[in-house]
C-alpha cells in the first residue's frame, strides 16, 4: 500500500496533466454509464406525467395567495399546496404575506426566539426583536455531550439522537467511531463535549453527512473542523434548517487528494476459498501512463495463507488486469507492480477511487463474487435479529430464507406471483401497479372477481379454467416457475409472443388494474421538495402501520431517481430496538419476486426494506423521510425524500381500494 501512495505522491503533477488529457476519452466513459443507467430503468414501470405538462398545469393553477399560481409558491421556496405554513411558525404563507407582511420562510421575521404565530397569538409586535424570558431548552436533544445554541425559534426544537453504534464507516477507510450523532433541523452552533473520547486518544477528526440516512460509498463525508478547548470541540460548519445531518468523532484518518480523478478504471474482486480464506484485488491502471510510458496496470491484493488458492487467485487478477486496463501486459514476476496488502486497506483504497472518481465500475469474473462495499445496518424486534450483511438466496427448497411476519400472515413463497414485472401492450414500462393491486385485493379480501374492466378493457379469467387460481388468495401456483422462466422475458409481452387464450385475459386484468391505479394516483399531485426539506406527516406512517396490525396489506407508489414511478406492496413493519423513531417496512417488489433476481444482490439480509425515519418540525407536529434502495448498487432503483439522493420526492400509501392513506 506504501507503494501505491508513493507512486501516487511521486507523480501528482503528471497525474494532473494526464487527467487533462484523459477528459478527450471520458465522454466515450460516460455513454458506457449512461447505458447502464438506462439498462436499470427498465425495472420500473409505473406511468409519471411528463415533468412539464405538470408544471405547466402548476403555472396555471392559482394559488391560495392572491396573484400567485402554486408554481409561483413552489419558485418562491414555499410549499404550493393551500393552506401551506412553510416556516412553521403558526401563520400559513397566505397569512404571512396578505395580512401581516412577514417573511413565510422565517419563523421569526423579527430574529428573535420568539415565533411570529406566538407573538400573534400573544399580541406581540412582530417587528420588534424580544429578548426571550425563562430557560432556553432542547427538548429534543437525546445527548448531554452535544451542546446547542438557540439562534432562532425553530432551533429550540432540534433533534439530536446517538447512533454511534446505527452505522459502520470502514466503506470510507475509517474502522473506530468514538461517537456519532444524527440531527435535523437545527441552524446554530455545535460544542461536543469528548472528556470520554480524549481520555483514550489525543487527536479526533470529525465529519458530517447529510441526509436522514448514510449510505455507504454514495452519502459524501465532509472532514469538519473545530476548535478544541480543554475536553471540548466547537464544530466549525453552517448547519441548516429542514435539513438532516450525520456527525461521527472518529480515529484520526489521511485522506487522498482528488487528483485520483485521473484514474480510469477500477476493479474490486473478491474470492473466497477453503476455511473462509477471503482475498482481495483492487486493479487500477493509468491508461495514457501505460500508453506512453509502458506503465501497466496495478494490481493490490489479499496475500492468502493457502499458498495454491492465493497463486490461482492472482493469476486471475492478472488476466483481468492484462485484459481490461490499456496497455496492461503484467506477469507474476512484475513486483513492481503486484502489491500484497490486507483486505481493510484495499477496501479503503477502494472507495477512495468511487469517492473521488465518478466512472469507477466493478466488473465480476467467472467464480469471483464481487465484495460488498455497501451501508450496514440492523433491524431489530423483540424477538429476532435481521444483520444486513448476510444475504439470503430465497429459491426453492432448503434454499428459501423465510422470515417471521409480525403483523400479518403475508408469505412470499405463497402470496407473490411467481414471476417477476412484464411490460404488455398496456403498460409500455412493466404492470407494477396492477400486480400490486391485485396482491393486495386478494390477500385483503381473500377472492377477486373472475371477470372486470376499466376504461377499454373487458377481462374474463372463465376463458381458462386455469386463471381461476387467481380469484381466491394465494398467487404462486398460477403458473409454474419452470413455466414462467422458460417464457418470461423481462420488457417483453408476458410469456413472449405465444400467448394462450387464458393468458390474453390475465395479462387484460393486469393492465386494467394498471391503468385504473395510474388514473387515481397521480404521483406528482404528491410530490415535495426535498430541497426545501418537505416531509410526509407521520400521521400517514401511523395509519400504515395501524392497518398492517389489522393483517392487511398495503400499496406503496413511489417517485424514483430517473423521473420513473414504482408501486410495491408493504407486509409487515419493524422499530428500531429501543428506537421509535425509524421505522422499516418489508416490501414485496414485484420486479424482485420473493426478494430474488438473477445478477442481483440485496442490500438487507435477502430482503427488501422500505426505512422511515420520524422528524420533529419547529411546531411540534411530526413527519417522516424514506429510502427505498433494495438493489445493492443500483442507485438508479433508489427513491429517498433525501435531496442528497434526489431534489423531488413523492410516496402514496393506499389500501386495495385505492383509498389513499392521508
Amino acid at each position: 500500500m506504501n507503494k501505491i501512495r508513493n507512486f501516487f505522491k511521486n507523480h501528482k503533477f503528471l497525474i494532473v496533466v494526464i487527467g487533462i488529457a484523459f477528459a478527450l476519452g471520458i465522454l466515450h466513459i460516460c455513454s458506457e454509464i449512461y447505458g447502464q443507467e438506462k439498462a436499470s430503468a427498465d425495472l420500473l414501470g409505473y406511468e409519471v406525467e411528463d415533468y412539464e405538462e405538470y408544471v405547466k398545469k402548476l403555472k396555471d393553477t392559482p394559488s391560495d395567495i392572491e396573484g400567485l399560481s402554486q408554481y409561483d409558491k413552489y419558485k418562491m421556496g414555499l410549499n404550493f399546496k393551500d393552506g401551506s405554513d412553510s416556516d412553521y411558525d403558526g401563520l400559513t404563507d397566505k397569512e404571512e404575506i396578505e395580512i401581516y407582511g412577514t417573511d413565510p420562510l422565517k419563523s421569526s421575521t423579527a430574529g428573535d426566539l420568539y415565533m411570529d404565530g406566538y407573538k400573534v397569538q400573544n399580541g406581540m409586535d412582530l417587528t420588534k426583536k424580544y429578548d426571550y424570558e425563562g430557560e432556553i431548552i432542547f427538548q429534543n436533544n437525546e445527548c448531554n455531550d452535544v451542546k446547542l445554541e438557540a439562534d432562532e425559534p425553530t432551533d429550540l426544537y432540534a433533534t439530536v439522537k446517538d447512533c454511534t453504534e446505527r452505522y459502520s464507516l470502514d466503506t470510507y477507510g475509517i474502522s473506530k467511531i468514538y461517537k456519532g450523532y444524527w440531527m435535523y433541523n437545527y441552524h446554530g452552533t455545535i460544542k461536543l463535549d469528548l472528556t470520554d473520547v480524549f481520555a483514550n486518544t489525543k487527536d479526533v477528526n470529525v465529519w458530517v453527512c447529510q441526509g436522514d440516512f448514510l449510505i455507504a460509498g454514495v452519502s459524501e463525508l465532509e472532514k469538519c473542523k473545530y476548535i478544541k478547548e480543554d475536553n471540548e470541540i466547537t464544530l466549525k460548519y453552517e448547519f441548516n434548517l429542514n435539513q438532516s445531518y450525520f456527525i461521527y468523532v472518529t480515529e484520526k484518518v489521511s485522506g487522498v487528494s482528488s487528483f485520483l480523478a485521473g484514474i480510469n478504471r477500477n476493479t474490486s474482486l473478491q474470492a473466497t476459498g477453503a476455511d473462509n480464506q477471503s482475498g482481495v484485488a483492487l486493479v487500477y491502471g493509468f491508461p495514457l501512463l501505460e500508453q506512453f510510458f509502458n506503465v501497466g496496470g496495478h494490481i493490490c491484493y489479499t496475500e492468502l495463507p493457502d499458498k495454491t488458492l492465493n497463486d490461482a487467485f492472482l493469476i486471475r487478477a492478472i488476466d483481468y488486469c492484462n485484459n481490461s486496463v490499456l496497455g496492461s501486459k503484467i506477469s507474476t514476476e512484475d513486483t513492481s507492480k503486484l502489491t500484497a496488502s490486507n483486505n481493510s486497506e484495499i477496501e479503503h483504497m477502494t472507495n477512495l477511487f468511487r469517492k473521488y472518481l465518478p466512472i469507477f465500475e466493478l466488473k465480476s469474473l467467472d467464480n469471483v463474487t464481487l465484495a460488498n462495499y455497501f451501508f450496514d445496518f440492523k433491524v431489530y424486534n423483540d424477538e429476532n435479529e435481521i444483520d444486513a450483511k448476510n444475504n439470503g438466496d430465497n429459491g426453492d427448497g432448503e434454499q428459501r430464507k423465510y422470515y417471521r411476519n409480525y403483523h400479518t400472515e403475508f408469505d412470499q413463497y405463497t402470496d407473490e406471483l411467481p414471476f417477476q414485472n412484464f411490460e404488455s401492450e398496456y403498460a409500455k414500462g412493466g404492470n407494477c401497479a396492477g400486480i400490486s393491486h391485485l396482491t393486495a385485493y386478494l390477500f385483503n379480501t381473500g377472492s377477486a372477481p373472475a371477470s372486470g374492466s376499466y376504461g377499454n378493457i373487458t377481462w374474463n379469467l372463465g376463458v381458462d379454467s386455469e386463471n381461476l387460481t387467481l380469484t381466491d388468495r394465494g398467487l404462486e401456483d398460477y403458473k409454474s416457475r419452470t413455466f414462467v422462466d422458460e417464457h418470461l422475458g423481462m420488457n417483453d409481452n408476458y410469456l413472449g409472443d405465444g400467448l394462450t387464450a387464458g393468458e390474453q385475459e390475465f395479462v387484460k386484468m393486469i393492465g386494467a388494474y394498471w391503468k385504473e391505479a395510474n388514473d387515481k394516483i397521480k404521483l406528482n399531485e404528491y410530490a415535495m421538495s426535498n430541497e426545501n426539506g418537505e416531509k410526509w406527516d407521520w400521521s400517514v406512517a401511523e395509519q400504515m402501520t395501524n392497518y398492517l396490525d389489522q393483517g392487511k396489506i398495503i400499496c406503496a407508489s413511489m417517485l424514483f431517481r430517473n423521473g420513473t414511478g414504482h408501486e410495491v406492496n408493504l407486509y409487515d413493519y419493524y422499530y428500531l430496538e429501543n428506537d421509535d423513531s425509524e421505522l422499516l417496512f418489508r416490501v414485496y417488489d414485484s420486479n424482485i419476486p420473493q426478494n430474488m433476481r438473477d445478477g442481483y444482490v440485496l442490500n438487507c439480509d435477502g430482503a427488501c426494506y422500505l426505512q422511515c425515519k420520524r422528524l420533529t418540525r419547529p411546531d411540534g407536529t411530526e413527519s417522516f423521510s424514506y429510502l427505498y434502495y433494495p438493489i445493492e448498487g443500483n442507485l438508479d432503483y433508489v427513491a429517498s425524500s433525501s435531496k442528497t439522493l434526489q431534489p423531488v420526492g413523492s410516496f402514496v400509501a393506499t389500501d386495495e381500494n385505492w383509498n389513499v392513506f392521508k
